[in-house]
């Protein structure tokens, strides 16, 4: 029982110490933020998407990852333009 009990205490351990966060703010090009933005980490090879997170109202934004390797973060918003 020992043993079973220390593997799976190492393999949570190597699980754990994997993973990744990924934290940032998105603004325009006069330091507004962007809300709900669409965050993406892909993989650079095959292009996949890895993690996935929205900007909140301050274009503040978190993405969770265990993924290893060459990786792209991109991110789209829209502008909304009102008139008066």
């Amino acid at each position: 029982m020992k043993y079973y009990s220390c593997l799976i205490c190492i393999l949570l351990g190597n699980f754990l110490s994997a993973q990744s966060v990924i934290l940032g703010t998105i603004t325009d090009s006069i330091e507004n933020p962007v809300v709900a933005a669409n965050i993406f980490l892909e993989q650079k090879e095959s292009q996949a998407i890895v993690a996935f997170a929205y900007s909140n109202s301050n274009g503040e934004y978190i993405l969770n990852t265990n993924e290893q390797g060459a990786l792209i973060l991109s991110f789209s918003g829209s502008l909304v333009v009102q008139k008066h």
